[in-house]
């Protein structure tokens, strides 16, 4: 069970940028089930790519032609995280 995203970096470029990204150093996640709630765009989904890559979850898609290069991005940003907590089987969609 994931118990704590600690955030390692303070930079100023996506996703760092979004509201839920550089507005927190730390989320703890008490219970088996959490939910995200925020605005449009305020980074909910930011936020679940950067933990599903920094735990290395597949991803699966509707889209036949999907490829790993999606999540790039929060793969590469990841490396800025810290995970606390043991990761469980799943996937990420």
């Amino acid at each position: 069970m994931l118990k704590s995203f600690i955030k390692m970096s303070q930079e100023d470029y996506f996703p760092f940028t979004t509201d839920v990204i550089k507005n927190f150093n730390r989320i703890d996640f008490p219970n088996n089930i959490t939910i995200i709630i925020g605005e449009n765009g305020s980074g909910k989904s930011t936020l679940l790519e950067l933990i599903a890559a920094k735990v290395s979850l597949p991803r699966i898609s509707n889209d036949s032609a999907y490829k790993d290069y999606h999540l790039e991005r929060s793969k590469t940003a990841a490396k800025n995280f810290s995970i606390v907590g043991t990761k469980s089987n799943g996937f990420f969609f």
